[in-house]
């Protein structure tokens, strides 16, 4: 039996996989891409247990997510939820989880048809909120992004 040596071998590898239309792993294909983390919660129920729960999926997803990831975090809110977004004594709580998660880069935006609908004003709303014109239209945007979406 011929020992042809271990570059032999690869190069008759090589030559097999051209010939049967395989292409072999390069260092360049076999690096993972990094993945993309980025997420958009939706929220429509009018319910502030529901804007907690959200907002707990938000802590527990940050923690949880490679600190150097670059996530990015949205909550979208429309219909009656958008009234749990307004600087009330019973959203109080809320708020003050929002403000600390916003800090952590989360990003609540509110659907201006929503707002209109529900007779809530703008200067109503907790500070750094942001709003949109449609809020299925945002989601649909962010989900064209690459934005996983969730709805707790």
């Amino acid at each position: 039996m011929t020992d042809y040596g271990a570059q032999t071998a690869v190069l008759i590898c090589e030559r097999a996989s051209v010939t049967a239309g395989v292409r072999l792993p390069e260092e360049s294909h076999t690096k993972e891409k990094s993945m993309n983390y980025n997420l958009v919660l939706h929220v429509d129920a009018g319910d502030t247990g529901r804007v907690a729960f959200a907002l707990g999926n938000v802590r527990n997803y940050l923690k949880d997510v490679p600190a150097n990831s670059g996530t990015k975090i949205v909550i979208v809110a429309n219909g009656p939820a958008v009234r749990c977004f307004t600087k009330t004594p019973e959203n109080a709580q809320n708020e003050l989880t929002a403000q600390t998660l916003m800090k952590a880069g989360l990003s609540i935006r509110l659907c201006r048809n929503a707002l209109k609908g529900f007779g809530v004003s703008e200067d109503m709303l907790w500070d750094d909120i942001e709003t949109v014109s449609g809020g299925i239209t945002e989601l649909c945007r962010l989900q064209q992004e690459g934005y996983s979406y969730i709805k707790p």
